[in-house]
């Protein structure tokens, strides 16, 4: 199992693929600006990703980990999942080639200039109707909670989002 101190990053470059899943990571090294493949962090002990983090060149797993924000123009050219984690906000200019599986997460707004690939799925989130202050942009489909455990909410996407596939929505289930 790998630790920080093996990770070596390069002019803020880290070299991978990473399977780090299940690790006593805490951190990634000071300053990585890109990863330069795959990064697999689920179940690990991450508490927080970079700030100066921009580019992963595959995808990102964080599920299940402590990771509690995402850095703001963050571009992910695979998959993201941020499902079970802490995560309350997808970032300012968050962009994914493919999919973004955000449920099991305490998401309560979407930020402006989010972009996916393909699918955006935010089934069993703390979504509510101001949620999307902004548009969204959605190459596939986006998966919405229809209302919360209580029923007390419907879920609507900023008027001017542009999704390509369908928007479906979902009774808000505890299934994580």
């Amino acid at each position: 199992m790998k630790t920080l101190e093996e990770l070596k990053s390069v002019n803020g470059i880290l070299v991978g693929p990473h399977d780090l899943k299940g690790s006593d990571i805490t951190s990634l090294p000071e300053g990585t600006e890109i990863v330069e493949k795959d990064l697999f962090l689920q179940l690990s002990k991450i508490n927080s990703l970079p700030e100066t983090l921009k580019l992963v060149k595959g995808d990102l797993c964080l599920q299940g980990t402590n990771v509690d924000s995402l850095p703001e123009d963050l571009v992910v050219e695979g998959n993201l999942s941020i499902k079970n984690t802490k995560i309350p906000t997808l970032p300012k200019g968050l962009n994914v080639s493919k999919n973004i599986d955000a449920t099991g997460t305490p998401l309560s707004l979407v930020s402006e200039g989010v972009m996916v690939g393909i699918d955006l799925d935010l089934r069993c989130t703390a979504l509510g109707n101001d949620s999307f202050p902004y548009p969204i942009y959605v190459g596939g489909d986006v998966y919405l909670p229809i209302e919360d455990v209580k029923g007390s909410r419907l879920v609507t996407l900023h008027r001017d989002s542009c999704v390509d596939g369908k928007v479906k929505k979902k009774t808000y289930l505890h299934d994580h």
